[in-house]
């Protein structure tokens, strides 16, 4: 068996043409410096595995409370649940629509009790979450079907959302859309 590979003053290999005649001790110990380099680099790999797995899993475990409060938001608007709202609702709040109206939370409580805006569906296709300590911002896009002053509208949107952490709860605390296509 004929080798190729000679070794520099850096301890790199190098291909060279200068051959290494077969001799047993050189075939072991390259044997072991090839078998040293392969679990090296699995031990590297799977390490490198592992640590993006705990970043997807830790970023996963933080978006779930996030991810949670909005689908109870969209069952609270579709369901006129007001009590529902006002925990999830911000007293700050600045509720932006795709036309530009922007209300406040005791306008969108209003607004959805007396009728004047109707969530029939809210059915989002896509939802990508930023969490930090206090504060969370949430995208996606949603088809909305709503009846706003008895007119029947169908909406594709994409909806940006501001959570701040109160009192160990999220809250929603600015949200705007627009439309898409």
């Amino acid at each position: 068996m004929l080798i190729y590979i000679k070794w520099n003053s850096q301890d790199t290999k190098k291909i060279t043409n200068e051959k290494i005649h077969s001799c047993p001790d050189i075939h072991k110990k390259l044997k072991i410096l090839v078998l040293c380099v392969v679990l090296h680099l699995k031990i590297y790999y799977m390490f490198k595995y592992f640590l993006v797995l705990c970043c997807f899993y830790a970023s996963a475990q933080q978006s779930l409370p996030i991810i949670s409060a909005t689908k109870s938001l969209h069952n609270a608007l579709i369901q006129k649940d007001s009590m529902q709202l006002k925990e999830l609702l911000h007293p700050e709040l600045s509720y932006g629509h795709s036309n530009g109206w922007v209300e406040t939370k005791q306008e969108v409580l209003n607004h959805i009790l007396s009728n004047y805006l109707i969530y029939e569906h809210i059915v989002p296709d896509s939802m990508h979450c930023q969490v930090s300590k206090k504060f969370a911002i949430v995208r996606f896009q949603a088809v909305h079907e709503v009846v706003l002053q008895g007119k029947a509208i169908r909406l594709n949107l994409h909806v940006c959302q501001v959570w701040i952490k109160s009192h160990k709860r999220w809250k929603l605390l600015a949200r705007q859309s627009t439309k898409i296509g």
